[in-house]
């Protein structure tokens, strides 16, 4: 049996890895942990895994067989250009609130990478969201959040994705309760 690091306390100075992506579910698991988790003195670590491009093994489009060595390296550019922009955004978000950020960009399979990467920095906790996939999807296809939840040695969160109406609920739930104890809001 593997033995699990449990160092994840509510104590400052924790190392948060969230794992990042252009998608929708990405950006709400990020403001969720601004909202709901982030504590002074924690260091997020921001995790993008790009997964290589599909492309082709041959072209014939300059009128000899050839491998498309151009349209490779065309490719591989874009899709670097793209994350290092959604990365820009994700840091711009970590200043705004005034958090200590490290941000780190990958090639492969996405969970084998966030969970390569949490070892390395020795995060506390792995965050990720969801895309929410059917039962029979990820039955087939597999899921990054349920590699990571299987395979991870850190306490791991998986942030569904809810509906904004949801989200608004839920934060004005949480005000609510906390200002009937008698506390300020957050």
């Amino acid at each position: 049996m593997t033995e699990r690091k449990l160092s994840f306390s509510l104590e400052a100075g924790r190392h948060v890895l969230i794992a990042v992506d252009s998608m929708e579910t990405s950006r709400l698991a990020f403001e969720w942990y601004i909202n709901d988790v982030m504590k002074a003195g924690d260091k997020v670590v921001l995790c993008h895994v790009q997964q290589p491009p599909t492309l082709s093994l041959f072209s014939f489009s300059s009128g000899s067989f050839a491998a498309p060595t151009n349209d490779w390296a065309d490719k591989l550019k874009d899709e670097a250009e793209k994350g290092k922009k959604m990365m820009e955004e994700y840091e711009h978000m970590c200043e705004k609130h005034g958090l200590h950020k490290e941000s780190i960009v990958k090639m492969g399979k996405p969970g084998e990478m966030i969970c390569e990467t949490a070892n390395e920095v020795q995060a506390d906790m792995i965050l990720l969201g969801t895309r929410n996939n059917s039962k029979m999807k990820r039955t087939f296809l597999g899921s990054t959040a349920n590699y990571v939840l299987q395979h991870s040695d850190v306490t791991v969160t998986v942030v569904p994705p809810l509906a904004i109406k949801e989200r608004t609920n839920s934060q004005t739930r949480r005000k609510s309760r906390t200002n009937s104890m008698g506390l300020s809001g957050q």
